[in-house]
């Protein structure tokens, strides 16, 4: 996976409070909201949390997929796409033979 600015580590001159920020919300792994008036608010989760969280929010977003498709009837059941390989399979058996 390519890294993204989100992955770079803390550049070296990085303010000692945000190295501390950084360790407590690691060690308690209770995500951190900062907020600074009349700027944007800025959530800090440790690694391994974003990385469940962007999983989870994958895997909502596949079943959401499939429920769409299932509404638009775009759906087939296992067994019925298997008949149909099974018929296109010895359909070109017979056309090579």
């Amino acid at each position: 996976m390519p890294r993204s600015r989100a992955e770079e580590p803390l550049p070296e001159k990085a303010p000692a409070s945000l190295s501390l920020l950084s360790r407590e919300v690691y060690r308690s792994r209770r995500p951190r909201l900062l907020k600074q008036p009349n700027s944007r608010d800025l959530v800090v989760l440790a690694a391994p949390d974003y990385e469940a969280l962007t999983e989870a929010l994958e895997v909502a977003a596949g079943l959401l997929r499939g429920d769409a498709d299932d509404s638009a009837g775009r759906i087939q059941a296992n067994a019925e796409v298997q008949d149909l390989l099974r018929r296109r399979i010895a359909d070109a058996a017979r056309l090579s033979a």
